[in-house]
């Protein structure tokens, strides 16, 4: 296996691990110099730096380019990274979607790299093609260190991607209740609305996350917002046969006898739909009956 192969350079890279630090102090160190031709100060250690790092990315087969430091980055390869931020490649740079490294990083998970990057002065709001940050990537999938380490840095909690959708809106679709909590206590908005007029109680709601309604209710949700059709959360997770979620919303004072622009009520969504268990839940919760005789579709014929 020769010293230009994949897995010779992958070898070399982490080799490197740890000579970032070393580079760092050794630029503190470096005497200042005075350039007679005018009075800008250079940090000679900085262009050694720059120097060594492109020489090292070159002996290792690297590419000094965007793309490199893109992969890089998402690979989660800090000791290139280290390399790159050294030779003087800027963090701000883009892929073809408009991802820069931190974007990149955060959608690989890469809490270390992520970290690295924001110390180094990356663009912590940095939006992709779609509008989207790294903290609604972290918030998405659910990795609460990054969420911390993100809010840590000054974050917007309240950015919105084109779809409308902000941190605290992803965290509830998934479900991703440890995510949720830290937005919650870092003061993200709570009845922010996407294009729709979908709060993140209403989301959680649609896919069934109990516990992440309740911490919304909890927090102050309100528990009637209406979407622009009309629909209240309950309304949305009684269609949905999310019993659970309707069991929370109900506990903390959602209106089942509330009606949608169409006329119907959660009660009559659920029974459309088929959802007997939730129609059982909703019976006799402020009058609420089945129409006499009304079948669902679960029901034998």
């Amino acid at each position: 296996m020769g010293p230009g192969t994949p897995s010779a350079r992958k070898r070399d890279l982490s080799a490197y691990q740890g000579r970032g630090a070393l580079f760092r102090v050794l630029a503190r160190l470096a005497p200042l110099v005075i350039v007679s031709c005018g009075a800008s100060v250079l940090f000679l250690g900085c262009q050694r730096r720059a120097a060594a790092a492109r020489e090292q990315l070159a002996q290792l087969g690297v590419p000094f380019t965007p793309n490199a430091f893109l992969e890089s980055a998402r690979d989660g390869n800090d000791a290139a990274v280290e390399l790159f931020l050294a030779a003087g490649m800027r963090t701000d740079v883009r892929s073809h979607d408009g991802q820069t490294p931190l974007l990149a990083a955060a959608l690989a998970g890469r809490l270390e790299t992520v970290k690295t990057l924001l110390a180094r002065g990356a663009d912590v709001d940095a939006r992709d093609k779609f509008g989207g940050s790294a903290l609604m990537t972290a918030a998405w999938t659910g990795h609460t260190d990054m969420v911390r380490a993100l809010v840590g840095r000054g974050a917007a909690l309240d950015t919105q991607a084109d779809n409308g959708m902000s941190a605290l809106m992803f965290a509830s679709w998934e479900g991703r209740l440890e995510a949720l909590r830290v937005l919650l206590e870092a003061g993200a908005r709570i009845d922010a609305r996407d294009k729709e007029g979908w709060t993140a109680l209403a989301r959680a709601a649609f896919r069934g996350h109990a516990a992440c309604a309740r911490i919304l209710l909890e927090r102050g949700a309100e528990a009637n917002a209406r979407t622009n059709d009309g629909r209240t959360p309950l309304m949305i997770a009684a269609s949905r046969g999310q019993a659970a979620a309707v069991e929370a919303l109900l506990e903390r004072g959602a209106d089942p006898q509330a009606r949608s622009r169409d006329g119907s009520t959660a009660s009559s969504q659920a029974l459309a739909n088929g959802h007997k268990q939730v129609m059982e839940t909703l019976e006799g919760r402020d009058g609420v009956r089945p129409p006499a005789g009304s079948r669902t579709k679960g029901d034998a014929r």
